[in-house]
């Protein structure tokens, strides 16, 4: 299956959320579900500008659509212009 995006929209494989601190706490369930996701751009559609396929973005949790992509990854559908930054 192959999804284009259109009408300004990316598609972006999420990130695993983390699972420990840096110190080694165990995170609970609730937090694991951070105001924020980061992800890596599967692609793009052809009127966005600023953003490529490959790029690590940073997104607010409460935007997108969430989509399975093959082997079990979880992708979301996203308006570019909600993308918080570019990650370096």
């Amino acid at each position: 299956m192959k999804i284009k995006p259109i009408n300004g929209n990316i598609l972006v494989e999420l990130g695993k959320p983390e699972e420990t601190t840096k110190s080694g706490i165990v995170l609970p369930e609730s937090k694991k579900k951070a105001d924020k996701k980061e992800g890596k751009v599967l692609a793009v559609a052809t009127e966005v500008q600023g953003i490529k396929k490959g790029d690590q973005v940073l997104l607010p949790s409460t935007y997108g659509n969430e989509i399975d992509l093959p082997g079990k990854k979880t992708g979301l559908m996203i308006d570019a212009d909600e993308v918080l930054g570019i990650i370096e």
